[in-house]
């Protein structure tokens, strides 16, 4: 970690040494001392707001993905697939004597925890979710491929997006140090 540090201190020196050069370079290329401020002023603002913006905006133009709402729609619609199915074969359960019962916990994810009722709700349940538990990993690995169609275009214009933005000195800075400090999209995949 210390050689991380060490490698950031220097790299932000460099960094700020390539502003003062380059703001020594403009001031002797005009005489008056307004007009190269208003140059390094521009080029500041060019190469810190306008370049990485513009690299941005660049990749989603070239590297196209679907709609977020589109996602989202494919997804419910598996949803309300593996709900129905669901449904459906709770009618073909026999049904309990009665739906009383002291504590149910649970949620969407198939977890359930039932106490205090009678044997045949618990095996009107047990039978229910032998049969949904499967179906819902069948849905779940449904769900990720399309999720992760949508993500690995998101990624393949993010990494355009900061290729192009390496035309800006301060994105360089700042994909550097971020890899450095590993806070950048590669070090997360890596953690996850």
């Amino acid at each position: 970690e210390w050689s991380r540090i060490t490698v950031i201190f220097l790299v932000s020196t460099l960094f700020f040494l390539l502003f003062m050069a380059a703001g020594l370079f403009v001031s002797t290329c005009f005489r008056s001392s307004l007009t190269s401020i208003i140059v390094c002023l521009f080029l500041w603002v060019t190469f810190m707001f306008i370049i990485p913006n513009a690299a941005v905006y660049a990749a989603r133009s070239f590297i196209k993905t679907g709609a977020q709402e589109n996602l989202r729609f494919a997804l419910t619609d598996l949803d309300q697939e593996f709900n129905s199915a669901c449904a459906e074969y709770r009618k073909t359960i026999t049904q309990p004597d009665t739906w009383i019962f002291w504590n149910m916990n649970g949620g969407g994810d198939g977890y359930m925890e039932l106490g205090g009722c009678s044997r045949s709700l618990n095996e009107f349940y047990r039978q229910l979710y032998t049969f949904s538990e499967p179906l819902r990993i069948e849905y779940a690995e449904k769900k990720w491929s399309i999720q992760q169609t949508y993500m690995n275009q998101l990624d393949r214009q993010r990494k355009f997006a900061e290729k192009l933005s390496l035309l800006s000195p301060s994105e360089l800075f700042q994909q550097t140090v971020s890899a450095l400090c590993r806070t950048d999209v590669d070090s997360h995949y890596h953690f996850m």
